[in-house]
This record gives C-alpha cells, sequence and structure tokens, in this order.
C-alpha cells in the first residue's frame, strides 16, 4: 500500500464553506423547497458507499442491498486475490462493470478508479464521515477478532498481529495514514455529486431504520431541502425537530426547510 500524498492541513471538512454532516449535498437541480418537503423521494437503485476504514461500509451496504432485494458488491472481495495480492484497476473495472450495468445495485469500497469509471450510473454515494477516534477502535477490534479466530476475509485471506503491528502494510498504520486524506479527496470528489454525508453512528442507524420504514432516500432526481438527519425522515414539517439535534451534527438552515437552525453547533474534538 503505498502512502498517500500529503494533505493540505489547513483544509478541513470543518473550514468555512464546508456542508456540515447528514446533509445531502449538491447534486442536480432540485424541486422547490415547498415541493421537496411533501413529495416522496424517488428511490434510488445505484447506491455507492465510501467511508473510511471502520466506518462500517460493509453493514450499510448489507442493509441497504436487502432493502433492495439484492446482493450487496464489496470491492475488497474484488480487490484481493489469494495471498494478500491486489487485482489491478483494469481487472477491478472490468469485474465490476457487469454489475454496475444491472438495474439495481449496492457497491461498496473506496476505490477511486472503479468508481469514477462508473460515476455517470450513481444515483446516489453515502458517505459515511465517522471520526477517527471512532473508527481506529473498531479496526483494531476487528483485527485482534479476525486474526485471533483466524477468520477469512477480503476473499479468502486470513490478517495477523505480525503484519498489523510490524509491517509496513499494517491495516492499522493505513488507517491512521490514509484519514485526513480520504476526508479530504472525498470533500473535493462528491463536492458535485449528489449525496449524504453522516458523522456519528446515531444518524446513520437512524436513516437506514427510516429508509427501511418509508422507503425515502435523499436522491439523485430529488435532493430535498433538508437541514439535518431529522428531516430525512420524512415526517410532517411540524414533526421534525421534536428531538434535539445531536450535538455533532452542524445545522445550517436551507431555504424554507425546517425553520430551526443553528449555525453555532461544533462538532466533537
Amino acid at each position: 500500500m503505498s502512502r498517500p500524498p500529503r494533505a493540505d492541513s489547513s483544509q478541513t471538512p470543518w473550514s468555512p464553506g464546508y456542508p456540515g454532516p447528514g446533509l445531502p449535498l449538491k447534486g442536480p437541480p432540485t424541486t422547490t423547497a415547498a415541493s421537496a418537503a411533501i413529495a416522496p423521494t424517488v428511490k434510488p437503485k445505484r447506491i455507492w458507499i465510501v467511508g473510511h476504514s471502520g466506518s462500517g461500509k460493509s453493514a450499510v451496504a448489507d442493509r441497504l442491498a436487502a432493502h433492495l432485494g439484492i446482493e450487496p458488491t464489496h470491492l475488497d472481495e474484488i480487490h484481493w486475490l489469494p495471498g494478500w495480492k491486489e487485482r489491478s484497476p483494469e481487472e477491478e473495472i472490468e469485474i465490476v462493470r457487469p454489475i454496475v450495468a444491472r438495474d439495481r445495485w449496492v457497491i461498496e469500497g473506496n476505490y477511486t478508479p472503479v468508481r469514477e469509471q462508473f460515476i455517470d450510473r450513481t444515483e446516489l454515494n453515502v458517505w459515511l464521515y465517522l471520526p477517527l477516534r471512532i473508527t481506529f477502535p473498531r479496526v483494531l477490534k476487528r483485527t485482534f477478532k479476525r486474526a485471533l479466530h483466524k477468520e477469512l476475509s477480503c476473499n479468502g485471506n486470513r490478517e495477523s498481529l505480525a503484519k498489523a503491528f510490524f509491517t509496513r502494510d499494517s491495516i492499522l498504520l493505513w488507517t491512521l495514514q490514509m484519514d485526513r486524506w480520504r476526508r479530504r479527496t472525498l470533500t473535493e470528489e462528491l463536492e458535485d455529486l449528489p449525496h449524504v454525508r453522516f458523522s456519528n453512528q446515531r444518524d446513520v442507524d437512524r436513516w437506514l431504520t427510516s429508509v427501511a420504514a418509508t422507503g425515502r432516500f435523499a436522491s439523485s432526481t430529488e435532493r430535498q431541502d433538508m437541514c439535518c438527519p431529522a428531516c430525512m425522515t420524512g415526517a410532517p414539517r411540524s414533526d421534525r425537530h421534536k428531538d434535539q439535534h445531536p450535538q455533532d451534527v452542524v445545522i445550517r438552515q436551507s431555504s424554507d426547510c425546517c425553520n430551526q437552525s443553528d449555525d453555532r453547533g461544533e462538532p466533537e474534538r
């Protein structure tokens, strides 16, 4: 695994001008705020999930795919060959090509050359933007569990504690190296694409529960002017904010969305 380019520490997803987590970001033209607030959201059927190591991409993919009645595609299972050998991007693209040609699919993975190849086919990108203080302990716990129980992962491979702690190919080192770089590059890559972003597990779970119950997404065809994850449930406008906003969600008011906004909200440090 090669070291990612050094990120500019002055540019962070919390710099002025970046949208808050859990918000639908830039995408195709939307309906008016008034109609979007009450219109049912068109269901996206081609969904790509990205996020940092340990953010829960596989679990989210499994749940969304189950909702659509299809099998999810995990790019780690395609990228890795037995013995931790890597496929070339060209091979991966040819394997994924017939998958994205289908009417419905859920794919999870950050492999940029593959995602860029099929970006026009993706109706909704789901970005799991959980902080490193959450994701790194998950990766550490997962690594110990897989190594101690000799579990198979990534197309039949096994992780080892020796590799995790004493080699440059360590998944733990990779997680630390990639975190800031991944956040910056995904911010840039997804800026003009339809996507939703979540910064804590509570909002991820609430969104998935809402999707299963109502079938409503923030989609590429109708973005909805929502100002927080609570608005993503499709609840009547008067019921949207019965519960308080999560502390680590930055609330920014959308035009004619909910009247409750708090630009003073800050992410947890």
